[in-house]
């Protein structure tokens, strides 16, 4: 072989080393690898992934429930419209004073509207009053109620939705998807008794109960920012 060819490769393998020693060098002082990357860093205790798990959990329960509550007796205001319960009962007896609509009826309660099986009547008391000088519709089907049990965990389901209300209000007409629909004259305010259902069991499940008066419902971040929670107990 040439010596002018041996020169080359002999040439050519030097600067192929000392590219393999400036390649480790760099690699060693951390210029091409972050300090991040998973050949040099250990994994992470079990305990720190757990914790973030748990607060990202937290967070996610958290953003499902109104920022502010009140407790019951005192208003809230959602919508231009003050909210107020002043009490709530619990009965299996009907007294004449709602409609017994449809939704009520798929509960089989007897001739007379009261309830002889595991269902009973929950009953709100709420005042509502519009301060300003316009109308303002609202649907008196749109509360909820969040109850939690003695150690704060969520019982869901818990109290079913309001399904009936005052008579003198509006009588329920079947058919007519406006029952629940309420202009508020402005500079008004009027009560109302709101007629829910809730088991014997839920009842003995449930601690805390919070009446949640909500505009826009909820995303999949969370519950309306506007809304707000009365606790009833």
């Amino acid at each position: 072989m040439p010596k002018r060819v041996v020169r080359t490769v002999l040439f050519s393998v030097l600067l192929a080393l000392m590219g393999i020693v400036i390649l480790f060098v760099a690699l060693k002082d951390k210029l091409l690898l972050p300090a991040s990357n998973l050949w040099t860093k250990s994994s992470a205790p079990s305990s720190a992934v757990t914790s973030g798990t748990a607060s990202e959990e937290e967070a996610a329960v958290d953003a499902f429930e109104p920022k502010i509550s009140v407790p019951m007796g005192e208003a809230v205001t959602v919508y231009d419209l003050l909210f107020t319960v002043h009490d709530f009962m619990t009965t299996k007896q009907y007294d004449g004073s709602f409609s017994i609509t449809d939704m009520i009826k798929n509960y089989n309660c007897s001739e007379d509207g009261s309830f002889s099986n595991e269902y009973n009547y929950f009953i709100t008391n709420l005042t509502v009053e519009n301060p300003t000088d316009q109308d303002i519709e609202y649907y008196l089907n749109d509360f909820e109620f969040h109850c939690f049990d003695q150690n704060g965990k969520k019982v869901s389901p818990s109290i079913d939705e309001v399904y009936s209300y005052d008579k003198n209000k509006k009588e329920f007409i079947p058919g007519k998807k406006d029952y629940f629909r309420h202009v508020f004259s402005a500079h008004s305010e009027e009560t109302f008794h709101l007629v829910s259902l809730i088991t014997d069991e839920r009842l003995k499940k449930i601690a805390h109960i919070h009446f949640i008066v909500s505009q826009g419902g909820y995303t999949s971040h969370g519950i309306d920012e506007a809304a707000r929670a009365i606790i009833l107990k």
